[in-house]
């Protein structure tokens, strides 16, 4: 640690290090502010530095024989703090961050094309390279060659960076920053930072090679408190009719290129395997059309889908399954699916297919289809909700297209959504082969739901959960386990075991605000404020009051009032977005909006956007 540890950080890093060290997982809440990502960062560090010197956890590659430790985190703005936290510690481990192609290029055409995966798979087709970059990389052998690599390795000119270093490092030698990230990892890169996606996104996951990496590495999730609903993203399965359509167009595009190229024969298996997958689809839209056009199914106005549109909701397993034996599938069928999809993409990228006969875009939207389909067989619907949606018909006696003899019922469009209720679904398959998962917030209470949730406790025996207070924070316990499993450390000859070989266990810990903390805060609270007509109405943000009249304008009334009296930043948390939405409506349109800009500077977090615009409205805000 740079600096004395406080109370929490000691705390964090003893239960941290105990978890790693015993190979089960960690639910580890610390208060904002009191430097959970140092003490994480130290800890596990150190552990990892001592299984090296014990020789635990052997890889062919070069560089450490420690487990391997993933960073998780849900923004890039996240990881690149994560670093600079790193880079005030002792610790040098060599380290990549696996950030997008849009984060990395330096092709001045790829850089501004509208699909740069896409653009950059075209521009390194083997045997027609285009791009200087990668071709320059290739040729130097960078960064694999030892005098390149040594600028990765502690002392380095790199031994540490954030994207933006990466990509200047890149300009400075002309080579690929984005495939140097991912040949740094295969180098033998000892921590690893990704974003949530890349580890609980199956297909993202495959790509950059990390499930066969999971078994010996550990995995810390930042700002955990996000992580379930990241998981719940993850496996949803959600399509309009407009997207089962054009991913059959393409598989017709498809079949169409491989039976009408040189080598026909060559692609015949791969030919008919896009005429299953089409007919699959096909199953996919009939099922939909029959669903959107049912008079059965209760149909409602949703005003939150748009103006004419209708949405039917049908929970538990059985409208799932209904849905599954529609579609013919299986879990044995889909496994077949997945495998012969990956094995046809390696042939199409060794032949210099794929992004010219064949485009990379079907193929991505392929694989998390089937990825998602998956996780839905693999729960039986039980994790799942299905949710349909389409254009409401006519009101009666409204006018009607007149339709002459002979031809098609007018195109009703909808769409389905498979939306998963259960974090515990995306997230099995990491934490089952990771040594250890330690989830790291400010907020995660309750943990023992939040740890049922997220299905870290399967293979633990059904005891009750007690609470143990103490000045030293919150311990959630269970009853021990046998010494051998029971997270006890381990002698330092003694490797670290694999995910396979532990009894699993969860601990849950709540460590304590700074000791002083009470002397440095003022709590208030405001029971009312002034509503338009200048009476006193009451600050009710329960669910059933927010739609009272005046409410809302008070709650501005009120906030106003602060943002007078403080000199500096305000921050303002609402209990939903579908309140923060319309009482910023209600504000525009009765002038309160405008006051509020004229005393600070207002920013509205934004919703469902990508993380590069949620991240530019946390830097202005900053």
């Amino acid at each position: 640690m740079p600096l004395p540890p406080n109370r929490s950080q000691v705390i964090l890093m003893q239960k941290a290090a105990a978890a790693l060290e015993g190979g089960h997982h960690a639910l580890l809440e610390s208060p904002t502010g009191t430097g959970k990502t140092m003490a994480l960062l130290c800890s596990s560090l150190a552990w990892q530095a001592a299984q090296a010197a014990a020789g635990a956890a052997p890889r062919p590659a070069q560089g450490s024989q420690a487990p391997r430790i993933f960073w998780a985190a849900r923004t890039h703005a996240q990881l690149d703090h994560a670093v600079r936290e790193l880079r005030r510690t002792k610790h040098r481990p060599m380290m990549t961050i696996l950030a997008s192609r849009e984060r990395f290029c330096l092709h001045p055409d790829i850089a501004v094309a509208p699909n740069k995966t896409e653009a950059c798979e075209q521009a390194t087709i083997i045997g027609r390279m285009s791009c200087s970059y990668l071709e320059h990389a290739e040729a130097i052998i960078y960064p694999q060659a030892p005098h390149h690599l040594s600028a990765y390795k502690p002392g380095g000119r790199v031994e540490t960076f954030q994207i933006e270093d990466l990509v200047k490092e890149g300009a400075r030698g002309h080579v690929c920053p984005y495939h140097a990230s991912r040949d740094v990892l295969t180098e033998g890169a000892a921590l690893i930072f990704v974003t949530y996606s890349q580890l609980l996104d199956p297909p993202v996951r495959s790509a950059n090679g990390l499930d066969d990496l999971l078994p010996t590495s550990a995995v810390i999730f930042d700002e955990g408190h996000n992580v379930a609903g990241e998981c719940r993203e993850a496996a949803t399965l959600q399509m309009s009719r407009a997207d089962v359509e054009g991913l059959l167009a393409e598989l017709t595009r498809m079949h169409t290129s491989l039976t009408g190229c040189k080598e026909a024969a060559k692609w015949r298996h791969a030919a008919e395997f896009a005429v299953q997958l089409r007919a699959l689809l096909s199953r996919m839209l009939a099922w939909l059309v029959r669903q959107i056009a049912s008079s059965h199914l209760p149909f409602s106005q949703d005003s939150q889908l748009g103006e004419g549109q209708e949405s039917c909701v049908q929970g538990g397993s059985i409208a799932c399954q209904a849905a599954l034996g529609a579609f013919e599938l299986s879990e044995a069928r889909l496994t077949s699916l997945q495998s012969r999809l990956k094995a046809m993409r390696r042939g199409l990228i060794e032949e210099g297919f794929e992004s010219t006969a064949v485009k990379s875009g079907p193929i991505n939207e392929l694989e998390a289809l089937l990825s998602k389909l998956l996780f839905l067989v693999q729960t039986g619907g039980n994790a799942y909700q299905l949710m349909l949606h389409r254009q409401a018909a006519p009101a009666p006696g409204a006018a009607r297209p007149v339709r002459a003899p002979g031809m098609p019922a007018p195109r009703r469009d909808g769409g389905f959504a498979f939306i998963c209720l259960h974090a515990a679904t995306a997230l099995r398959p990491v934490a089952s082969k990771a040594c250890t998962v330690l989830l790291a917030s400010g907020t995660l209470g309750p943990l023992p739901a939040l740890a049922a949730e997220l299905g870290l406790q399967q293979d633990m025996p059904e005891t009750s959960l007690s609470l143990d207070a103490s000045p030293a924070g919150k311990v959630f316990k269970r009853p021990k386990l046998p010494k051998d499993h029971a997270g006890a450390k381990l002698p330092a000859s003694q490797p670290a075991k694999t995910a396979s070989s532990l009894v699993r266990r969860v601990e849950m810990i709540a460590c304590p605000h700074h000791r002083h903390l009470a002397m440095n805060l003022l709590p208030l609270s405001l029971a009312s404020a002034p509503g338009p007509s200048g009476a006193m109405v009451r600050l009710d943000s329960t669910f059933s009051q927010r739609g009272e009249a005046g409410y809302q304008d008070a709650l501005g009334s009120a906030i106003l009032a602060a943002c007078r009296a403080i000199p500096d930043g305000v921050l303002c948390f609402f209990p939903s977005w579908g309140l923060l939405t319309s009482a910023a409506q209600c504000w525009s349109a009765s002038g309160l909006m405008q006051t509020l800009s004229a005393t600070k500077l207002v920013v509205q977090e934004p919703h469902n956007v990508s993380g590069e615009v949620f991240e530019e409205s946390i830097n202005t805000y900053r």
